[in-house]
């Protein structure tokens, strides 16, 4: 149940990514702007990435912890996985069964699987996190990031140049511009 973050605990800039597993749009972003994002910023240890849970549906929920019940090491890639296979395991009638393929690929097996899924406290906790969001960051929808605690804030698969004014005001010391795209909200915070 720790923290899942990639990049320098010692970055001056933070960034926390509410995600659903079952979210298209967080797909997207996983697939496209976040790697630009991850090469730039989080490898260059200017960002640190946390990654924090906001399941929709029961589906999402059961990716999320089984991400969870995997090795440490493993579990960015079987996010990714996850975001890959969303279509197959995410509109399955049985869910469960179609992402425990992928599960054991992570190096999960049949009875850690079952362990994880009837693990009531870790559900609790992946619940805790979206309840968290929603009282703190008035975060209802998905992806949607916080940057330095609130400093600025916007949801939705945003282009990486909305990323990089954001981080990159930040990182001078400035505070972010209002960045608003057609159709889009601002990224001031509490904004969404």
């Amino acid at each position: 149940m720790a923290e899942r973050t990639m990049g320098s605990p010692d970055a001056p800039v933070t960034m926390v990514e509410y995600f659903s597993l079952t979210c298209p749009h967080c797909a997207k972003f996983e697939q496209t702007t976040f790697k630009q994002i991850k090469a730039d910023y989080i490898d260059t240890g200017k960002v640190r990435y946390i990654a924090r849970d906001f399941p929709f549906d029961r589906a999402g929920l059961h990716a999320a912890m089984l991400a969870r019940c995997a090795d440490p090491t493993r579990y960015f890639p079987l996010v990714d996985l996850f975001f890959k296979g969303q279509e197959n395991w995410g509109l399955s009638p049985d869910p469960d069964a179609a992402m425990a393929p992928l599960a054991k690929f992570a190096g999960l097996s049949d009875e850690s699987i079952k362990s994880c899924l009837a693990n009531t406290a870790l559900q609790d906790f992946v619940v805790g996190e979206r309840k968290t969001a929603t009282e703190k960051y008035k975060v209802d929808s998905t992806p949607n990031f916080v940057f330095n605690d609130g400093a600025a804030q916007f949801s939705g698969d945003q282009p990486y140049d909305k990323f990089k004014t954001t981080i990159d005001a930040l990182l001078s010391g400035q505070t972010p511009p209002v960045v608003t795209l057609p159709g889009q909200p601002n990224a001031q915070p509490g904004n969404k």
